[in-house]
Protein backbone atom coordinates (compact mmCIF):
# COMPACT_ATOMS: atom_id res chain seq x y z
CA UNK A 1 0.00 0.00 0.00
CA UNK A 2 1.29 3.06 -0.84
CA UNK A 3 1.12 5.41 1.70
CA UNK A 4 2.07 9.68 1.90
CA UNK A 5 3.39 10.55 5.07
CA UNK A 6 2.35 14.41 6.38
CA UNK A 7 4.01 15.81 9.40
CA UNK A 8 2.55 18.29 11.18
CA UNK A 9 -0.77 17.59 10.05
CA UNK A 10 -2.28 18.11 6.29
CA UNK A 11 -6.00 17.26 4.55
CA UNK A 12 -6.89 14.68 2.34
CA UNK A 13 -9.02 15.51 -0.70
CA UNK A 14 -11.13 12.78 -2.77
CA UNK A 15 -13.62 12.98 -5.70
CA UNK A 16 -16.27 10.85 -3.31
CA UNK A 17 -18.35 12.47 -1.43
CA UNK A 18 -17.32 10.07 1.89
CA UNK A 19 -14.28 9.03 3.41
CA UNK A 20 -13.89 6.10 5.50
CA UNK A 21 -12.05 7.03 8.73
CA UNK A 22 -10.18 4.33 10.96
CA UNK A 23 -7.87 4.32 13.39
CA UNK A 24 -4.37 2.83 13.05
CA UNK A 25 -5.58 0.13 15.62
CA UNK A 26 -8.42 -0.87 14.04
CA UNK A 27 -11.12 0.95 16.25
CA UNK A 28 -13.99 2.46 13.12
CA UNK A 29 -15.01 5.96 13.21
CA UNK A 30 -18.38 7.07 11.64
CA UNK A 31 -17.23 7.97 8.13
CA UNK A 32 -18.71 11.42 8.10
CA UNK A 33 -18.63 14.32 10.06
CA UNK A 34 -16.50 16.18 12.48
CA UNK A 35 -14.05 14.10 14.47
CA UNK A 36 -11.84 15.57 16.97
CA UNK A 37 -8.49 13.92 17.21
CA UNK A 38 -6.56 14.34 20.67
CA UNK A 39 -2.48 13.62 21.12
CA UNK A 40 -1.99 10.46 23.26
CA UNK A 41 1.54 10.21 22.56
CA UNK A 42 4.01 12.91 20.22
CA UNK A 43 2.28 11.71 17.17
CA UNK A 44 -1.30 10.20 16.83
CA UNK A 45 -2.32 8.60 13.09
CA UNK A 46 -4.82 7.59 11.40
CA UNK A 47 -5.41 5.69 8.12
CA UNK A 48 -7.55 7.28 5.83
CA UNK A 49 -9.00 5.62 2.85
CA UNK A 50 -12.20 6.22 0.35
CA UNK A 51 -14.86 3.41 -0.08
CA UNK A 52 -12.69 2.20 -3.35
CA UNK A 53 -9.56 2.15 -1.52
CA UNK A 54 -7.19 2.72 -4.12
CA UNK A 55 -3.54 3.64 -3.40
CA UNK A 56 -3.14 7.27 -4.66
CA UNK A 57 -6.14 7.99 -2.46
CA UNK A 58 -4.50 6.41 1.18
CA UNK A 59 -2.55 8.60 3.45
CA UNK A 60 -1.14 8.35 7.04
CA UNK A 61 -1.65 12.10 8.68
CA UNK A 62 0.60 12.32 11.74
CA UNK A 63 -1.12 14.93 13.70
CA UNK A 64 0.81 16.88 16.64
CA UNK A 65 -1.40 18.49 19.51
CA UNK A 66 -5.19 18.87 19.43
CA UNK A 67 -6.87 18.82 15.97
CA UNK A 68 -10.23 18.87 14.49
CA UNK A 69 -10.90 17.78 10.51
CA UNK A 70 -14.19 18.39 9.12
CA UNK A 71 -14.86 16.12 5.59
CA UNK A 72 -16.53 17.80 3.03
CA UNK A 73 -18.54 16.91 -0.02
CA UNK A 74 -15.77 17.58 -2.85
CA UNK A 75 -18.59 18.30 -5.10
CA UNK A 76 -20.05 21.40 -3.27
CA UNK A 77 -16.28 22.53 -2.86
CA UNK A 78 -15.80 22.23 -6.30
CA UNK A 79 -19.27 24.61 -6.91
CA UNK A 80 -17.20 27.29 -4.09
CA UNK A 81 -14.09 26.86 -5.77
CA UNK A 82 -13.26 29.90 -3.78
CA UNK A 83 -13.34 28.48 -0.46
CA UNK A 84 -10.63 25.56 -1.31
CA UNK A 85 -7.75 28.23 -2.56
CA UNK A 86 -9.19 30.15 0.99
CA UNK A 87 -8.09 27.10 2.72
CA UNK A 88 -4.98 27.14 1.24
CA UNK A 89 -4.44 30.81 2.06
CA UNK A 90 -5.19 30.03 5.56
CA UNK A 91 -3.05 26.54 5.78
CA UNK A 92 0.13 28.54 4.80
CA UNK A 93 -0.73 30.98 8.42
CA UNK A 94 -1.49 27.66 10.74
CA UNK A 95 -5.34 28.60 10.69
CA UNK A 96 -6.74 25.58 9.22
CA UNK A 97 -7.59 23.93 12.56
CA UNK A 98 -9.27 26.48 13.53
CA UNK A 99 -12.06 26.78 10.52
CA UNK A 100 -13.57 23.79 11.97
CA UNK A 101 -14.03 24.60 15.40
CA UNK A 102 -17.64 25.73 16.09
CA UNK A 103 -17.80 29.64 16.46
CA UNK A 104 -17.02 30.45 19.61
CA UNK A 105 -15.26 33.71 21.33
CA UNK A 106 -11.32 33.35 20.06
CA UNK A 107 -10.54 36.70 20.95
CA UNK A 108 -6.83 35.57 21.74
CA UNK A 109 -5.33 33.08 19.67
CA UNK A 110 -3.11 30.24 21.79
CA UNK A 111 0.10 29.02 19.91
CA UNK A 112 -1.25 26.47 18.43
CA UNK A 113 -3.93 28.34 16.42
CA UNK A 114 -1.35 30.56 14.36
CA UNK A 115 2.00 30.12 12.33
CA UNK A 116 4.23 30.98 15.41
CA UNK A 117 7.07 29.69 13.82
CA UNK A 118 7.12 31.57 11.00
CA UNK A 119 6.82 34.96 13.11
CA UNK A 120 9.80 33.61 15.20
CA UNK A 121 11.90 33.01 11.48
CA UNK A 122 11.83 36.87 11.81
CA UNK A 123 13.54 37.27 15.02
CA UNK A 124 16.51 35.53 13.54
CA UNK A 125 17.07 37.12 10.05
CA UNK A 126 20.37 38.83 10.02
CA UNK A 127 20.51 42.69 8.36
CA UNK A 128 22.28 45.77 8.66
CA UNK A 129 19.29 47.69 9.03
CA UNK A 130 15.78 46.37 10.90
CA UNK A 131 12.73 48.58 10.63
CA UNK A 132 9.51 47.88 12.02
CA UNK A 133 6.83 50.39 11.20
CA UNK A 134 3.88 50.81 13.23
CA UNK A 135 1.08 51.39 10.88
CA UNK A 136 -1.88 52.28 12.80
CA UNK A 137 -3.64 54.87 9.97
CA UNK A 138 -4.17 54.55 6.53
CA UNK A 139 -3.66 58.51 5.91
CA UNK A 140 -5.02 57.82 2.26
CA UNK A 141 -1.21 56.16 1.55
CA UNK A 142 0.86 58.10 3.70
CA UNK A 143 1.40 55.59 6.00
CA UNK A 144 3.02 53.38 3.18
CA UNK A 145 5.08 55.51 1.15
CA UNK A 146 6.78 56.38 5.00
CA UNK A 147 7.98 52.19 4.05
CA UNK A 148 8.72 53.21 0.83
CA UNK A 149 10.74 56.54 1.64
CA UNK A 150 12.73 54.37 4.09
CA UNK A 151 13.60 51.78 1.72
CA UNK A 152 14.72 55.04 -0.85
CA UNK A 153 16.48 57.07 1.63
CA UNK A 154 18.45 54.16 3.01
CA UNK A 155 19.46 52.49 -0.40
CA UNK A 156 20.41 55.23 -2.12
CA UNK A 157 20.90 58.39 0.30
CA UNK A 158 22.72 56.45 2.42
CA UNK A 159 24.03 53.11 0.49
CA UNK A 160 23.17 50.35 2.42
CA UNK A 161 22.56 47.50 0.37
CA UNK A 162 19.37 46.17 -0.50
CA UNK A 163 19.56 42.55 1.24
CA UNK A 164 21.58 44.26 4.39
CA UNK A 165 17.35 46.01 4.70
CA UNK A 166 14.41 44.37 6.39
CA UNK A 167 11.59 46.34 7.07
CA UNK A 168 8.02 44.83 8.53
CA UNK A 169 5.19 46.89 8.82
CA UNK A 170 2.73 45.95 12.07
CA UNK A 171 -1.12 46.80 10.85
CA UNK A 172 -3.47 47.39 13.56
CA UNK A 173 -5.87 50.04 14.56
CA UNK A 174 -7.67 51.05 11.53
CA UNK A 175 -4.96 50.07 8.80
CA UNK A 176 -5.73 46.58 9.88
CA UNK A 177 -8.17 46.56 7.01
CA UNK A 178 -5.45 47.18 4.69
CA UNK A 179 -4.31 43.39 4.97
CA UNK A 180 -8.02 42.02 3.56
CA UNK A 181 -9.25 41.69 0.24
CA UNK A 182 -11.81 43.41 -2.01
CA UNK A 183 -14.45 40.92 -0.52
CA UNK A 184 -13.99 42.14 2.70
CA UNK A 185 -14.13 45.66 1.84
CA UNK A 186 -17.03 45.40 -0.13
CA UNK A 187 -18.99 43.00 1.93
CA UNK A 188 -18.79 44.57 4.71
CA UNK A 189 -18.94 47.95 3.84
CA UNK A 190 -15.10 48.88 5.48
CA UNK A 191 -14.97 52.60 3.48
CA UNK A 192 -17.76 53.76 4.90
CA UNK A 193 -17.85 52.75 8.42
CA UNK A 194 -14.19 53.89 8.65
CA UNK A 195 -14.41 56.69 6.40
CA UNK A 196 -12.15 55.62 4.23
CA UNK A 197 -12.79 56.65 0.51
CA UNK A 198 -11.02 55.52 -2.86
CA UNK A 199 -8.46 57.91 -4.40
CA UNK A 200 -10.22 57.00 -7.59
CA UNK A 201 -13.57 57.33 -7.10
CA UNK A 202 -13.52 60.01 -3.98
CA UNK A 203 -16.23 57.45 -2.70
CA UNK A 204 -16.30 55.48 0.25
CA UNK A 205 -14.14 52.37 -0.33
CA UNK A 206 -15.56 49.27 -1.57
CA UNK A 207 -12.10 47.68 -2.21
CA UNK A 208 -8.58 47.83 -0.60
CA UNK A 209 -7.55 50.74 -2.47
CA UNK A 210 -4.17 50.28 -1.26
CA UNK A 211 -3.00 46.86 -1.95
CA UNK A 212 -3.12 46.30 -5.30
CA UNK A 213 0.04 47.90 -7.87
CA UNK A 214 -0.76 49.64 -10.88
CA UNK A 215 2.41 47.86 -12.44
CA UNK A 216 2.52 44.69 -13.88
CA UNK A 217 5.51 42.76 -15.63
CA UNK A 218 8.33 44.54 -16.69
CA UNK A 219 6.84 48.09 -15.35
CA UNK A 220 7.06 46.79 -12.26
CA UNK A 221 10.29 45.30 -12.18
CA UNK A 222 13.25 46.97 -10.69
CA UNK A 223 16.71 47.04 -11.99
CA UNK A 224 20.33 48.78 -11.82
CA UNK A 225 18.91 51.63 -14.32
CA UNK A 226 15.48 52.39 -12.83
CA UNK A 227 15.37 56.02 -11.40
CA UNK A 228 14.01 56.30 -8.07
CA UNK A 229 13.48 60.01 -8.74
CA UNK A 230 10.93 58.81 -11.65
CA UNK A 231 7.51 59.05 -10.38
CA UNK A 232 6.03 55.88 -12.56
CA UNK A 233 8.88 53.69 -11.44
CA UNK A 234 7.98 50.99 -9.24
CA UNK A 235 10.94 52.41 -6.99
CA UNK A 236 7.88 55.64 -6.06
CA UNK A 237 5.43 52.29 -5.36
CA UNK A 238 3.42 52.72 -2.25
CA UNK A 239 0.99 50.34 -2.82
CA UNK A 240 1.29 47.14 -0.38
CA UNK A 241 1.57 44.93 -3.24
CA UNK A 242 5.06 47.01 -4.44
CA UNK A 243 6.46 46.94 -1.08
CA UNK A 244 6.16 43.03 -0.74
CA UNK A 245 7.93 42.96 -4.12
CA UNK A 246 11.09 44.83 -3.04
CA UNK A 247 11.05 42.31 0.60
CA UNK A 248 9.03 44.40 3.33
CA UNK A 249 6.98 41.73 5.15
CA UNK A 250 3.39 42.58 6.44
CA UNK A 251 1.96 41.52 9.42
CA UNK A 252 -1.77 41.81 10.74
CA UNK A 253 -3.32 41.40 14.80
CA UNK A 254 -5.52 39.25 14.96
CA UNK A 255 -6.82 40.72 18.52
CA UNK A 256 -7.32 43.92 16.75
CA UNK A 257 -9.70 41.81 14.11
CA UNK A 258 -11.57 39.93 16.73
CA UNK A 259 -12.41 43.58 18.58
CA UNK A 260 -13.29 45.29 15.16
CA UNK A 261 -15.17 42.95 14.12
CA UNK A 262 -17.69 43.11 17.39
CA UNK A 263 -17.18 47.20 16.31
CA UNK A 264 -18.19 46.34 12.78
CA UNK A 265 -21.61 44.33 14.34
CA UNK A 266 -22.77 47.27 16.37
CA UNK A 267 -22.19 49.70 13.78
CA UNK A 268 -23.92 48.16 11.03
CA UNK A 269 -26.57 46.05 13.39
CA UNK A 270 -25.44 42.45 12.04
CA UNK A 271 -26.89 39.28 12.84
CA UNK A 272 -24.13 37.43 12.46
CA UNK A 273 -21.82 36.12 15.29
CA UNK A 274 -18.56 37.95 15.89
CA UNK A 275 -16.47 34.73 14.95
CA UNK A 276 -18.77 33.63 11.57
CA UNK A 277 -17.44 36.98 10.68
CA UNK A 278 -13.85 37.39 12.20
CA UNK A 279 -13.39 33.82 10.03
CA UNK A 280 -15.10 35.02 6.72
CA UNK A 281 -12.21 37.82 7.04
CA UNK A 282 -9.24 35.67 7.72
CA UNK A 283 -10.60 33.51 5.27
CA UNK A 284 -9.42 36.97 2.60
CA UNK A 285 -6.54 38.08 3.44
CA UNK A 286 -4.04 39.40 1.52
CA UNK A 287 -1.38 37.56 0.07
CA UNK A 288 1.55 37.55 1.88
CA UNK A 289 0.28 39.10 5.21
CA UNK A 290 1.43 37.10 8.25
CA UNK A 291 -1.55 36.96 11.14
CA UNK A 292 -0.34 37.29 14.31
CA UNK A 293 -1.80 36.65 17.69
CA UNK A 294 -1.30 40.27 19.44
CA UNK A 295 0.46 43.46 16.99
CA UNK A 296 1.95 45.02 20.59
CA UNK A 297 3.08 41.40 21.58
CA UNK A 298 4.61 41.18 18.26
CA UNK A 299 5.95 44.34 18.16
CA UNK A 300 8.04 44.05 21.39
CA UNK A 301 9.38 40.83 20.75
CA UNK A 302 10.82 42.36 17.26
CA UNK A 303 12.31 45.01 19.13
CA UNK A 304 13.37 42.92 22.22
CA UNK A 305 14.78 39.86 20.54
CA UNK A 306 15.55 40.74 16.59
CA UNK A 307 16.39 44.16 17.10
CA UNK A 308 13.86 45.96 15.20
CA UNK A 309 13.83 49.62 15.29
CA UNK A 310 10.55 51.05 15.93
CA UNK A 311 8.88 53.92 13.95
CA UNK A 312 5.64 55.04 14.63
CA UNK A 313 3.58 56.30 11.38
Amino acid sequence: MDLIVLNGGGTVESKEKQLDVTWASGRAKPPVGCFRICRTSRRSRLLCTHEHRTAERQAFLCLRGCREIRWTDMNDLTRRSFASKALARMAAFGMVSMLSQPAEAQIVWSTSQWNLASFEGLLHETARVKQLFDITHVEDGASLAKVRNSLNGLHYGFGVPVDQIKIIGGLHGQANFLAYDDYVWEKYRIGAWLEINDPRTREPAVRNPYYLSKLTGEAAHITALTDPSDEASPLQDGSMQGLQRRGVRFLSCHTALEEQVRQLIRHYTLSEAPETIARDMLAHSVPGVMIVASMVSAIALLQCEAGYSYVVV
